[in-house]
């Protein structure tokens, strides 16, 4: 661009002055430019670190909260026959949609982690979490069938396969679901 009017000045060739003045901000504009990315690459690195300060306090609150989930999960009310059925309820919709927010945000942080290039830490809601909720809601689900299957008046004591099996099926399914996700943990944590 310089040489071109260098050459319109040597030859004296007419130009407009809007021209002419916008080419004599130029060199100054360019030089801003190049102070303004020297500058923000500079700062690159303090903002990167900062951030990663702030997604390492995030990640410890999520493992917090991820703590808070199993203690929940493991209420005792959960276990008790004796507990209203719609507060267990309730209490497990409140569990499935908080186990839901957290691996959300716990996938949030991997793609920052990612994408920033930074040191990854494992971020993760933990399969037991999970599991210790499916073994609840598994628990309510046969206490309702249960109930249903009985009218809680003495009768004479006649199983019908056909109703137990199931339910009996359904159980030991769950129980080597939790065995494999169990090894699975186990196999993943000492890698």
């Amino acid at each position: 661009m310089n040489a071109l009017y260098d050459l319109i000045e040597l030859y004296e060739v007419p130009t407009p002055p809007e021209d002419f003045a916008v080419y004599q901000s130029l060199g100054p504009s360019i030089t801003r430019v190049r102070n303004a990315i020297d500058k923000s690459l500079a700062e690159r690195d303090g903002n990167v670190d900062k951030f990663c300060v702030r997604l390492d306090k995030d990640i410890a609150e999520l493992s917090r909260e991820v703590k808070e989930v199993k203690q929940e999960a493991q209420n005792p009310m959960v276990l008790d026959s004796t507990s209203d059925p719609a507060k267990v309820k309730a209490l497990l919709v409140r569990l499935a949609e908080r186990i839901d927010e957290l691996e959300k945000r716990a996938f949030t942080f991997k793609s920052y982690q990612k994408n920033f290039k930074v040191s990854v830490v494992d971020v993760f809601v933990p399969s037991w979490v999970t599991i210790a909720y499916c073994v609840s809601v598994a628990l309510l689900s046969s206490r309702y069938k249960y109930s249903s299957l009985t009218d809680h008046k003495p009768v004479d004591f006649q199983i019908d396969n056909s109703d137990i099996f199931p339910m009996i099926h359904c159980f030991g399914a769950l129980c080597r679901w939790r065995l494999q996700s169990l090894t699975l943990w186990r196999r993943l944590r000492q890698r």
